[in-house]
């Protein structure tokens, strides 16, 4: 049912992006808190996450019919981040939105995302974080993407960024990231805009 009434919002008209921006994220967010609140157990969490997963999944293959093309860009979370709904919506929409996403999931090494930009021949990667205690490890996944990737363009993002855009734009800059985005759709944005 609910996969059903996420196609059928966006075969109504609804974006993909407001989709995933206003809908399944925000409902990852609310289980998140009722998890950790002990008003919902760890079945429970995981069911609705998976839901969630899947309502993403679907959406994605109706609105690209599986095939997707143009430059690649890798996505994922640093080491010690277990959230992965949003580089995984990231993912999705940069296929949606004409880019080609590589979704590398949660817990991503430093090493791995450099080697996986090579890999993939990816044009730009975006680095995720979900608290702030992940923050030094956003620097040192930038840091060695850049090492082996001169000019390779790095984008940040993710709720340890939840600061206000001026701020979380400088802290970005600080931690040596191109750019900050807030949401997923502005992180295919940016990376379209610098070709």
């Amino acid at each position: 049912e609910a996969i059903g009434l996420v196609l059928n919002a966006y075969r109504g008209g609804m974006e993909a992006e407001v989709l995933h921006e206003r809908v399944m994220l925000p409902v990852q967010a609310e289980v998140g808190t009722l998890w950790q609140n002990g008003e919902l157990g760890i079945a429970d969490e995981h069911v609705a996450t998976e839901l969630i997963r899947a309502s993403m999944t679907a959406l994605w293959l109706e609105a690209t019919g599986g095939k997707v093309e143009g430059p690649t860009v890798v996505v994922g979370s640093v080491t010690g981040d277990q959230h992965d709904s949003g580089v995984r919506a990231a993912s999705y929409l940069m296929d949606i939105d004409g880019l080609r996403g590589i979704c590398l999931g949660c817990d991503v090494p430093a090493e791995e995302f450099a080697t996986a930009a090579v890999r993939f021949e990816a044009v730009a990667a975006v680095v995720s974080a979900s608290m702030s205690v992940h923050l030094p490890r956003v620097k040192q996944t930038v840091a060695t993407i850049k090492a082996g990737l001169p000019g390779f363009r790095v984008v940040v993002g993710g709720p340890a960024f939840s600061m206000g855009e001026e701020i979380a734009s400088r802290l970005a800059s600080k931690l040596g990231a191109d750019a900050y985005a807030r949401t997923p759709t502005a992180a295919a944005m940016l990376i379209s805009s610098a070709g």
